[in-house]
């Protein structure tokens, strides 16, 4: 009998040690002094702060906690979780309050468990390397409203805030105000499949982010990821305003079979890279952006869009300004991948210059049309080179065939945290996109961000509406309805800089050309506009439509192989009031001969000025050039030698050269004899002084009465004029 009470009693010492240990890690809030401070240690288990490495503070059972002054540290933290009674939890952030969590943030832990964070002041900061997550487990919902202070990630090495991060997890975070960092080497990962072998539904992250004065601050954002092929994580990122910097870079549908949707309304994002649907092992990775609003700005240095099997969109519409160093594809159309931008109105802004313009992998932008390729909508689009020369070699498309013109809901569902991804699948085509909006829980529009292009009249499409979260009624979709497509609005050239167009564009609406200079090496369907200031130039080129010149058409002619630039009009050319400007790529002059460099339907007009018409050379409006056709424009050179020395070419050497010569005397200057370069060495000088004084007086009848001076003397005389003009600059 003894032994058995030995026996019992060893039994419960065991129980009571483990006992004790447990509760030595695990405290929980019993708000036992009713005043809702997370900092007393009297509302903890045990009367006890959960400041220990061993301790797990849970917040759970409906309680919740206010953090209003500066608590003291704690290991790891739950928010609605699994342990004891399990269920859902509360913390406020408010006003001065600051909280550090030294390792990991749990807000709804455990299956089908809710965790709620509110912070509207103060700071709360996870230090942990595995960082916060929001839905942990399957079926949970994890929520994060920030209207104020700060919620960052401080530790230094690979760290993340997880916003759906178990199977069929919901993660919310709805940001009006305050700041949220992402540092060292973290990720926001919106959509996070956890890398394990999952099975059934993925999880759905929401962020949206709103007001002027909202800010996040992350080493990189993720919209989608996923590590399973077979499991669909997704992700939705929507900004209608406040300020995204991107350290590394932001992929939308990034991995797996990752889906991801972004939505960029007002403000701003910053990244040096982002990526629609980029990486693509499977053709079940997804990813659109979406890009509108007056005043949106978003800027990177690259932007892929699409990826080997992958299917990525990127749509730019009014008002918006997307501004980049290069856009590209790497998507295969052999193994189903597409990358498709569209201009619906928006402008795409120059980053830099394109590197080699010989070669098309460095160029702006490169979206063959066989992967998806660039289209312009019913709205146009604007591309302004900003001080910049960029080349783009594949074609700028029209939208053709038959496009998406609308999606019907038969049923609005219930229960939507955030929109549900659309996907468009089915038909012959390809680009179609939607969004769907949600407001009180139910789907109340689907909106159509790009009709695609090439479908026909008799396909039948499926508009998916992908996840919503657990506890959520679907909507459904009756009918995808198709509508011929709209002829595109064309596209405007704007800001500083040379855009040189080297496909065979197919868009068919007018060309305006506001500023900078237009290169077109390629093709054109429709009419050009020139704007006063602005400035087309042509190599090869051929324009489908007319021209209206108000501004500059620049021909370039290479002296040392005898050739020039060839612009090919289809239509009527107006030069009326125009500037033509003749430049030189070589260092001779052009031989004796005819260089046609414009062809025309019909001619209007002719221009004001010819700037860089060297002496002895003329331009004929109406040469036959292909034979009894009159309709080209051409340079005459004549057969007359000029006269070395003479500037102006007026077939005299004269006072009004030497002026030439003087006003730009010691310059390193292209121009030859036009600016007093004689002897075509890229500077004006003595050597220059010598050939005008071996000519002087010379006329094209012979030489005039006047005396030649010397060298010496000629030296003296452009000295003389220098002095005049430093005079004049003075007074």
């Amino acid at each position: 009998m003894s032994r058995l009470f030995k026996i019992l009693g060893l039994f419960l010492m065991v129980i009571a040690a483990w006992t004790a240990r447990a509760r030595a890690a695990d405290r929980e809030w019993d708000n036992d002094l009713g005043d809702y401070d997370f900092a007393k240690s009297a509302n903890w288990s045990d009367d006890t702060y959960p400041n220990a490495t061993s301790d797990n503070a849970i917040i759970q059972n409906y309680g919740y906690a206010d953090v209003v002054s500066a608590a003291g540290d704690v290991y790891k933290l739950y928010i609605g979780s699994s342990y004891g009674f399990g269920g859902q939890g509360t913390i406020n952030v408010k006003t001065s309050g600051s909280l550090t969590v030294k390792n990991n943030f749990y807000v709804a832990d455990g299956t089908s468990n809710q965790g709620n964070v509110n912070i509207t002041g103060g700071t709360l900061s996870v230090a942990g390397s595995g960082g916060a997550y929001l839905g942990n487990s399957a079926d949970s919902k994890g929520y994060l409203d920030i209207s104020g202070g700060t919620f960052q990630l401080t530790y230094s090495g690979t760290s993340r805030l997880a916003v759906s991060n178990g199977q069929g997890s919901v993660g919310v975070v709805r940001q009006t105000g305050g700041t949220v960092v992402i540092g060292g080497t973290a990720w926001l990962r919106i959509g996070n499949n956890i890398p394990n072998a999952m099975t059934g539904e993925g999880g759905y992250g929401y962020y949206k982010i709103s007001g002027s004065e909202s800010t996040i601050n992350a080493n990189g954002i993720m919209v989608g990821n996923g590590y399973t092929s077979g499991i669909s994580h997704l992700g939705v990122l929507e900004q209608s305003g406040g300020t995204i910097n991107v350290t590394a870079y932001m992929p939308v549908g990034n991995s797996g079979s990752a889906i991801g949707l972004y939505n960029l309304t007002g403000g701003t994002m910053n990244s040096p890279e982002i990526r629609s649907a980029s990486s693509g092992t499977n053709d079940t990775v997804w990813g659109q952006i979406n890009v509108s609003g007056t005043g949106t700005q978003m800027t990177t240095g690259i932007l892929k869009v699409g990826g080997n099997k992958s299917k990525g969109y990127f749509n730019l519409a009014a008002g918006a300004v997307l501004t980049a160093r290069e856009v590209y594809t790497t998507a295969v159309a052999a193994n189903g991948g597409e990358g498709v931008f569209n201009f619906h109105g928006g402008t795409l802004k120059a980053g830099a210059d394109t590197a080699d313009v010989l070669n098309p992998a460095t160029h702006f932008m490169r979206m063959p049309a066989t992967e998806g390729g660039v289209f312009l909508g019913p709205e146009g689009g604007t591309i302004d080179t900003d001080g910049y020369n960029v080349v783009i070699s594949e074609p700028l498309q029209a939208l053709t065939g038959w496009g998406v013109g609308g999606v019907t809901l038969s049923s609005s569902g219930s229960g939507y945290d955030g929109p549900p991804i659309v996907r468009v699948t089915g038909g012959t085509g390809r680009g179609a996109t939607a969004i769907a909006t949600v407001s009180g829980g139910e789907v109340t529009a689907i909106t159509v961000t790009n009709p695609g292009t090439g479908y026909q009249e008799d396909d039948v499409l499926v508009a998916e509406l992908l996840r919503g979260g657990p506890g959520v009624t679907a909507a459904t979709v009756s009918a995808v309805a198709l509508t011929p497509s709209a002829v595109d609005g064309g596209l405007v050239k704007a800001g500083l800089g040379r855009l040189t167009l080297a496909g065979n564009n197919t868009y068919a609406g007018r060309t305006k050309v506001e500023a900078g200079t237009l290169a077109l090496t390629g093709s054109l369907v429709g009419n050009v506009d020139v704007q006063v200031g602005a400035t087309l130039a042509g190599d090869g080129g051929v324009i489908g439509g007319g021209v209206d010149l108000k501004g500059t058409l620049a021909v370039e002619y290479d002296g040392d192989t005898d050739t020039i630039s060839l612009l090919e009009i289809a239509g009527e050319l107006d030069i009326a009031g125009a500037t033509f400007s003749f430049s030189n790529a070589g260092t001779d002059t052009l031989a004796a001969g005819d260089y046609v460099f414009a062809t025309y339907g019909s001619l209007v007009g002719a221009p004001a000025i010819h700037d860089g018409l060297l002496p002895g050379w003329s331009v004929d409006y109406t040469y036959d050039y292909n034979g009894g056709t009159d309709n080209s424009i051409a340079i005459i050179v004549s057969t007359v030698p000029l006269i070395p020395g003479d500037t102006n070419g007026d077939s005299i050497v004269d006072a009004t050269d030497a002026k030439k010569l003087a006003s730009n005397w010691g310059a390193q200057i292209a121009g030859g004899a036009i600016v007093g370069d004689f002897n075509n060495d890229g500077w004006v000088n003595a050597a220059d002084a010598s050939i005008m004084a071996a000519n002087w007086g010379y006329s094209s009848t012979g030489r005039g009465e006047g005396v030649v001076p010397e060298p010496s003397s000629l030296a003296l005389l452009v000295t003389a004029v220098l002095a005049m003009l430093v005079i004049r600059r003075r007074s």
